[in-house]
């Protein structure tokens, strides 16, 4: 089986306009332009879905985010009428169902130059099945995917991490600086929009990750009161730089 199988959708991110000479006089069009097309609502609900995926199996929930970015921009609109937001091209893993695919034009990078393909898209019921099957296709060790993230587990070295997955995922020789570039601008628009909900997962996220909670989806673990002993065990923890 080609690893292209499942290779994104090679769509160009609105950010990169930031590396071209812009006059003074098209900036209020330029921002315009970003407001209209960036959909903060599907983002955060991206982020949000991915620190989950994160705090259960490792996967970085910014590079998941930046995917779903750079496959669909910013308004994080799917091909078609599929609910694929990560270019995922059609591989029948998963699901037994012969034609849960749409056929999409899409760029692909061969032999030092980019051509145009009709090829078959991954279709999804929802996006949260896309989500899903994203993850699983990101811990699975027949595509080569399971040893990055075993060693970013351990050294926590996103850039190097993303390099890995690139060189599988797509067949851009610039996506791994692409998504990097991405990550960067989640960041700074995550700041600037971050509600309670989102500063809550996050640390939920950061806790599991440096070991002072376990990883759990059990509602009542992360609900019920903490009495004081349970409070001063975890800030001691926090002290030492965790458990």
């Amino acid at each position: 089986m080609e690893q292209t199988i499942v290779c994104g959708q090679d769509a160009q991110p609105i950010q990169e306009i930031k590396d071209t000479h812009i006059l003074l006089t098209q900036i209020p069009l330029v921002i315009v332009e970003l407001e209209i097309k960036m959909n903060k609502e599907r983002l955060i609900e991206i982020y949000l879905a991915s620190l989950e995926i994160e705090r259960t199996v490792g996967i970085p929930a910014l590079f998941s985010t930046a995917q779903a970015i750079l496959e669909s921009t910013w308004d994080l609109k799917a091909i078609k009428d599929s609910n694929n937001i990560y270019g995922i091209k059609w591989h029948n893993y998963y699901s037994k169902d012969e034609n849960d695919y749409v056929i999409a034009e899409t760029k692909e990078y061969e032999n030092g130059k980019w051509v145009i393909k009709k090829l078959k898209f991954q279709k999804y019921n929802n996006l949260g099945d896309c989500i899903r099957d994203h993850s699983r296709l990101l811990i699975d060790s027949s595509l080569g995917y399971l040893q990055p993230l075993i060693d970013y587990r351990k050294d926590k070295n996103l850039e190097r991490y993303v390099q890995r997955v690139a060189l599988i995922y797509a067949t851009d020789p610039e996506y791994a600086r692409k998504v990097m570039i991405l990550i960067k601008d989640i960041k700074e628009v995550i700041d600037s929009i971050k509600t309670y909900e989102i500063e809550k997962e996050e640390a939920k996220t950061s806790m599991i990750n440096k070991g002072i909670l376990k990883s759990t989806n059990e509602v009542g673990y992360w609900t019920r009161p903490i009495n004081r002993e349970e409070l001063a065990v975890i800030l001691e923890r926090i002290a030492r730089g965790g458990a």
